[in-house]
């Protein structure tokens, strides 16, 4: 990872603290989008999704799938995940376990 890549992620780590649920929201899309080299931000999401906000539970359950597939750490919190309160919530951390083991398996066939 290039040192502006690495604080690219840095930044956006700072934005999913923000009080704007749509600076959060990009934040975490950016990320998500960023896939692996987004992997330094895990203790950030980690913090999100034990969020009492809902909707940052929400971001952090996609954006910790779209690092599952490659990064084992990842799969334990959306597992933990499964049990929020929120029905969104555990519908991503679903949805996202599903895309991960499919993931994996395309890997172990190839």
């Amino acid at each position: 990872m290039s040192v502006d890549q690495e604080s690219f992620v840095f930044l956006l780590m700072e934005r999913l603290n923000d009080p704007k649920l749509t600076v959060r929201v990009h934040a975490g899309l950016q990320l998500e989008g960023l896939g692996i080299e987004a992997k330094p931000a895990l203790p950030a999401l980690l913090q999100l999704q034990q969020s009492d906000d809902v909707h940052n539970r929400r971001l952090a359950a996609v954006v910790l799938g779209s690092l599952g597939s490659d990064l084992a750490e990842a799969v334990p919190p959306l597992v933990n995940a499964l049990q929020d309160e929120d029905q969104t919530v555990r519908r991503l951390a679903a949805e996202n376990l599903e895309k991960i083991t499919s993931a994996r398996g395309h890997r172990k066939a190839a």
